[in-house]
């Protein structure tokens, strides 16, 4: 039996190829080829190189005829290392996991409105400014829900849903009309975009000073009458 003794270029340094040629027998000019470990070893089969290898070695892509990587001439069997310490990442960061919104919800909520717990009267109805008009299509119209989609988003600003995303409405309510479904943009209210001026706030700061001087005045007023009742 002829034997050739070589170098393999697809594993570790030490290791030898030996391609051997019988020259008698029913296997007469048949070659067959072991792999030497550099311990002097003589491996038969896959399953024994990759035993002696151990895991950090990936014989996935090695041809046991030739002893290269049938993926790429110039790809070497790769060193596997798990639980380094350079690879281990402690500077990621995940986003803010927010739960679904479930879209156009609002509608489940028309025609419901708080009542007062003594008289059992509704509330009275709640109007959007004028400037503030629906972004139109979508089964949300009713103004009782859209003021419910404005306050909603209000309430998420700075936390929630919304995060820090301005609350000015639907900006591309053309899309929005033809497919409401598809082009709403649920961090938003259900109105057209309306981008609120530095007047309007002031204006708006203003009546609510007003509202809470009314309600200072009344509560002094009530508590006059309950004195002089107690008197």
């Amino acid at each position: 039996m002829a034997t050739n003794l070589t170098s393999v270029v697809g594993l570790p340094p030490g290791w030898k190829r030996e391609e051997s040629l019988k020259q008698s027998g029913l296997s007469s000019g048949k070659t067959e080829v072991y792999y030497v470990s550099p311990g002097g070893r003589k491996l038969r089969n896959r399953v024994e190189l990759q035993r002696a290898l151990g895991d950090r070695y990936d014989l996935s892509n090695f041809d046991w005829r030739t002893g290269r990587q049938t993926a790429s001439m110039l790809r070497q069997s790769v060193e596997l290392v798990r639980g380094h310490p350079d690879s281990r990442r402690n500077d990621l960061q995940h986003g803010p996991k927010d739960r679904p919104r479930q879209l156009f919800y609002h509608k489940r909520f028309d025609n419901l409105r708080a009542c007062d717990p003594d008289t059992g009267e509704p509330s009275p109805e709640i109007g959007l400014p004028k400037h503030l008009q629906p972004a139109g299509g979508g089964p949300v119209t009713g103004t009782d829900q859209l003021v419910l989609s404005v306050a909603d988003c209000l309430s998420s600003v700075g936390g929630g849903h919304s995060g820090a995303v301005a609350v000015v409405g639907q900006q591309n309510c053309k899309a929005f009309e033809k497919n409401p479904h598809v082009s709403v943009n649920p961090d938003q209210p259900l109105v057209r975009y309306h981008l609120v001026s530095d007047d309007e706030v002031r204006q708006q700061e203003a009546v609510v000073r007003e509202a809470r001087r009314r309600l200072a005045l009344a509560l002094r007023l009530f508590k006059a009458g309950r004195e002089a009742s107690a008197a």
